[in-house]
C-alpha cells in the first residue's frame, strides 16, 4: 500500500533545500562538506592513517581499486560479478528484498522477498526489472551456512574491526549478521536515511557506478518534511522544486 501525504505536501521548501545545500557545500559544525570527501588508493591507505583521519573523525573517505586490490573474486580483470554471485546465491539458496523504487510505501519502498540468483543473472543480462533493486541480502551469511564461506569476498583490513557485524554473530539467540548484497539497474535508488543504529558503515562497488549525496549532520534539520518530523523521501524529488540560482547541489 502506498503513502499518501495530505494535500499540498510535505516536500522539502525551497528555502530549506537550499539552505541544506549551502551547509552540505561548506561542512559546518565540524561535518564533512562534499568538498572534503578524501579519494585515495586502497593499497596506499595504512590502518593508523585510516583510523586517525577518517573513522575517529567521522569523516568519509573514497577507496579507489579496493575490491581488485583485495584480490575479491567477483573483481579484477576477467571477473563476471553477476555471474559469480548468482552462482553463490544459487549453490547456498540465498533471499533478499527487491524494492520496488516507483512504489513508495510510508518512509520506505515496497518491498518483496525473492531468491538473489535469478535476480542477479538477470542483471548480468539486462533483462531486469528497470525499477527493482536487490536489497539486504546475506549473501555470505547463506554461503557460509552451506560451508561456502566468503568465497566471493575477502574482509579489507581497514574493516577488520568490524564490530556491529561481530556483535550479530557472536548472539546465541539468531544466526544473523550485517553484510549485506545490493543489486540493481540504472536509475534505483535507496530513499534518504542514516544508517541503521547511526553506525558506521562501508560499501564496496563491484560493478557499475553509483551516486552518493552526503549530507553533514548540521544540514539534518534542513531535510526533514514540513511537520519536521521525518526525512524527506526522495532528495531528487526536492531538488526538482525551483531553487535560488546560487544554489547547487554537489554529488560524490
Amino acid at each position: 500500500m502506498e503513502s499518501a501525504d495530505p494535500p499540498g505536501g510535505l516536500g522539502l521548501g525551497a528555502e530549506a533545500c537550499a539552505e541544506g545545500l549551502r551547509l552540505l557545500r561548506r561542512g559546518d559544525d565540524g561535518g564533512a562538506g562534499v568538498d572534503a570527501v578524501r579519494v585515495v588508493d586502497a593499497a596506499d591507505l595504512s590502518y593508523d592513517e585510516f583510523f586517525s583521519s577518517c573513522l575517529a573523525a567521522n569523516a568519509p573517505v573514497v577507496l579507489r581499486g579496493a575490491a581488485a586490490a583485495y584480490g575479491w573474486r567477483v573483481a579484477g580483470e576477467g571477473a563476471e560479478p553477476f555471474g559469480t554471485l548468482a552462482g553463490v546465491a544459487e549453490a547456498c539458496g540465498a533471499v533478499g528484498s527487491v524494492a520496488q523504487c516507483q512504489q513508495r510505501f510510508h518512509s520506505d519502498q515496497a518491498r518483496e522477498e525473492q531468491p538473489a540468483a535469478p535476480f542477479l543473472r538477470a542483471l548480468g543480462e539486462g533483462s531486469a526489472p528497470p525499477h527493482a533493486y536487490l536489497k539486504d541480502c546475506h549473501l555470505a551469511l547463506a554461503a557460509e551456512r552451506e560451508g561456502g564461506g566468503e568465497s566471493f569476498y575477502v574482509r579489507p583490513p581497514l574493516f577488520a574491526d568490524d564490530w556491529m557485524h561481530e556483535f550479530w554473530r557472536a548472539r546465541d539467540d539468531l544466526d544473523d549478521d550485517f553484510r549485506f548484497v545490493y543489486a540493481g539497474p540504472k536509475g534505483t535508488f535507496t530513499p534518504l536515511h542514516a544508517d541503521v543504529y547511526d553506525s558506521y558503515s562501508w560499501s564496496c562497488n563491484v560493478v557499475g557506478l553509483k551516486q552518493w549525496l552526503l549530507f553533514p549532520p548540521s544540514a539534518t534539520p534542513h531535510l526533514r518534511d514540513r511537520r519536521g518530523r521525518d526525512l524527506i523521501y526522495s532528495v531528487r524529488d526536492a531538488l526538482a522544486a525551483p531553487l535560488p540560482p546560487a544554489v547547487g547541489a554537489r554529488a560524490a
